[in-house]
């Protein structure tokens, strides 16, 4: 060992040294990357191997037709156990049971039909296991409700607004606009007291029972009994384990218990479910599928199994788990070979501007003067539009056989000066990287379509975030780690494959779903992003962040979440946030150039020195069309949240969140249609996007996924 006290070396040592322990470092992280690769290509496989039919067009003229994942596994053939009918303790006889909810079914209204034709990626369901789909709900009009190796849902963010690296647009400074009144930048505090499970947190559940012979007792719990989707079977008094259900006809039928066991009352007439076999064993305890039918169709039952992932989150979650030097390697890397791994530049071609928006379109977005008319080449977009050309920037195209649905093209440098100059003490000036990065947009009619949201089988969990600093007493914010015996599925079910439309992924993990400085911080122990799934609230909604939600009534919303919106959590059907918004009421939230305040993630140098704080990112838009209204995914392939509110202005959102970033995996987003043949056919939004699938399938559709995601039904 040296005697040298390290203060009295030259700086020529003290900088070797620090160099050397660098390498050092750098070496130990490399290997443990190396070795993280490895052990993930064995556990989950490599994704060349999933399949990228839109790129061959001899599969896109043979479509594959896949068998479907939902295999009936429990026995057909059970039958009631004949039971004598139970007596309470007071010895009067049981009554009737009494439905639930007894919601009046809407008239049915018959989608536009998918035309048969042949397409890249097809996922055929198994046709006597598909229940028939339940009518659509009635549409009501209310005002207006992300490189691909090593992604992550987001590094953590440092604090303070970004400078900017050589901006490529040089604009005046504006003066402020006042923050509308609604706009929180300091959140309400909300009680926030720890519930002892997921199920105590469930404020509009109803449970029923009955007593069997020899101390036994069936009881049904309806987690949310207006929105009476799922339930938890429990059979006291056996060794069997609570069984959750779920009613895919909420308006049509409703579920009750028997001394027979379950009933299932609908206008077609009542069913009894058995809940045991003629031997009285379990015939729920060895489904191996996700989503099991039951009950000739007319329940499903949810099981937790695994859930899919690409090599590239395996090799992250590897990483992560060795603590700091796994988070080392992968800042490494994203600040090296993987920064702006996913960007492509925007190729113009020279154009005349088009005469008003299409028919049956939104509006279009808003041009820099000089550049209307200006065509972008179709890059790594893989919806098919009319014709093969060029798109016109900022235009709106129809989706070939697909109603309802648009495609846009778009790059930030396109935007009006005016817009540009616009808020900013709120919006950072575009770089030289980020102002040409393309973007692509999808649109999907709100009033041909309905939204749900869907928890993956790991993402979001219910624990801490890391981020959160503060005191964590149990062992998650709202004081439990576990939503046990909820199944997470992560993935469409049955009777939805036909009227499935389209699908993107959602917000961050749990572990980035947190603010580590700014007001929120310190706000309702951190602020950790809520989720309802189903009707069941398994992360709190918190005041003052973006939030995707829909109710009972059909009733689709994009905004900020207030504290006086707990009175819509009887009727709640889902709901998904991710942080503060990127436009509010219009207007660029006043944290979009804050990275700690705003908690965008992908701050990797305070400085912003060599573009680290760009990544390819997504996001989710309302927007408002005279009577009609737009739900708008856009993929960026190389932003900060500044770019993606620029782009969204140009548009004219009402209300824009951000979703997930920094990978085509963590970005996912498609479009389906029917081929005429009860089989779904799939485009990726980009390209890339294909490699996220499991081999011989389809993201969210053929397997469950660990991550949550947002699917587009047609009403």
């Amino acid at each position: 060992m040296s005697d040298i006290d390290p203060k009295d070396r030259s700086p020529v040592e003290r900088w070797g040294r620090a160099f050397l322990l660098m390498a050092v470092a750098v070496c130990c992280s490399a290997f443990a990357a190396i070795g993280a690769m490895a052990v993930a290509d064995v556990l989950v496989g490599s994704p060349s191997a999933a399949v990228r039919m839109e790129d061959d067009p001899e599969q896109a003229e043979n479509p594959r037709t896949y068998p479907s994942p939902y295999v009936a596994q429990a026995p057909q053939d059970i039958v009631p156990l004949v039971l004598p009918r139970s007596v309470p303790a007071h010895g009067a006889p049981t009554p009737p049971a009494v439905p639930l909810v007894t919601p009046a079914a809407p008239a049915p209204v018959a989608p536009a039909a998918p035309a048969p034709v042949a397409a890249p990626a097809v996922v055929r369901p198994t046709p006597a296991l598909a229940p028939p789909a339940p009518p659509r709900p009635t549409a009501v009009p209310a005002a207006a409700p992300a490189p691909a190796v090593l992604p992550a849902s987001g590094p953590p963010a440092a604090s303070g607004p970004p400078a900017a690296s050589a901006p490529a647009v040089a604009v005046p400074a504006a003066p402020p606009r006042p923050v509308p009144s609604t706009v929180m930048t300091a959140p309400t505090a909300i009680p926030m007291a720890p519930a002892s499970s997921f199920l105590a947190l469930q404020a509009h559940q109803r449970t029923e029972q009955v007593d069997l012979s020899g101390g036994r007792r069936l009881r049904l719990v309806s987690l949310n009994a207006a929105v009476n989707h799922w339930f938890l079977l429990y059979r006291d008094g056996t060794e069997f384990a609570p069984v959750h259900l779920e009613n895919p006809r909420p308006l049509e039928q409703t579920l009750a218990v028997t001394a027979e066991g379950l009933v299932v009352t609908s206008a077609r007439g009542r069913q009894i479910c058995p809940v045991f076999d003629s031997q009285g064993r379990d015939p729920f305890r060895d489904l191996q599928a996700p989503v099991t039918p039951y009950c000739q169709g007319q329940l499903l039952v949810l099981s937790q199994r695994g859930g899919w992932r690409t090599r590239q989150e395996a090799v992250v979650a590897l990483l992560r788990s060795t603590g700091d030097l796994g988070e080392r390697a992968i800042d490494l890397y994203k600040s090296t070979l993987g920064r702006d791994a996913d960007l492509e530049v925007a190729q113009l071609e020279r154009g005349v501007a088009s005469d008003g928006d299409a028919s049956g379109m939104p509006p279009s977005a808003r041009l820099d003067a000089a550049r209307r008319g200006a065509r972008l080449t179709r890059g790594r977009l893989g919806v098919p539009t009319a014709g093969e050309g060029a798109l016109e920037a900022g235009r709106w195209y129809p989706v070939v056989r697909t109603p309802g649905v648009a495609v846009s093209v778009m790059a930030a440098n396109l935007v009006p000066q005016d817009l540009l100059t616009s808020f900013s003490d709120r919006v950072a000036p575009l770089d030289e990287v980020e102002a040409p990065a393309v973007v692509r947009l999808v649109a999907f009619d709100l009033d041909r379509m309905t939204v749900d949201f869907r928890l993956g089988t790991n993402h979001p969990a219910v624990e801490w975030s890391r981020r959160y600093e503060g005191a964590k007493p149990g062992p998650g914010p709202d004081g439990f780690g576990s939503v046990a015996p909820l199944a997470r599925v992560g993935m469409v079910r049955p009777a939805e494959l036909e009227r499935l439309v389209g699908a993107f992924a959602a917000g961050f993990k749990r572990e980035h779903g947190a603010f580590r400085a700014g007001p929120f911080a310190t706000a309702n122990s951190g602020s950790h992003y809520g989720f309802v799934e189903a009707g069941v609230v398994l992360s709190r909604l918190q005041p003052g962040l973006a939030t995707l939600f829909g109710t009972v009534d059909g009733r689709i919303e994009l905004r900020v979440w207030t504290p006086q919106d707990a009175n819509l959590l009887p009727r709640l059907r889902f709901a998904r946030q991710n942080g503060v918004p990127i436009i509010q009421e219009g207007d660029p939230h006043p944290f979009v150039r804050q990275w700690g305040s705003g908690n965008w993630s992908g701050a990797l140098n305070p400085s912003g020195a060599g573009g680290v704080l760009r990544s390819l990112r997504s996001g989710a838009c309302l927007l408002p069309d005279g009577e009609r209204r737009w739900l708008v995914y856009a993929q960026f392939s190389a932003a900060t949240p500044s770019a993606m509110a620029r782009v969204f202005q140009a548009y004219g959102c009402r209300e824009a969140m951000h979703l997930d970033m920094n990978s085509p995996d963590l970005t996912y987003a498609a479009v389906y249609r029917g081929d005429g043949q009860g089989g779904v056919v799939a485009a990726h939004v980009d390209t890339a996007m294909a490699q996220s699938d499991p081999a011989g399938g389809l993201k969210f559709v053929s397997a469950n996924d660990n991550r949550d995601f947002f699917v587009i039904l047609r009403r």
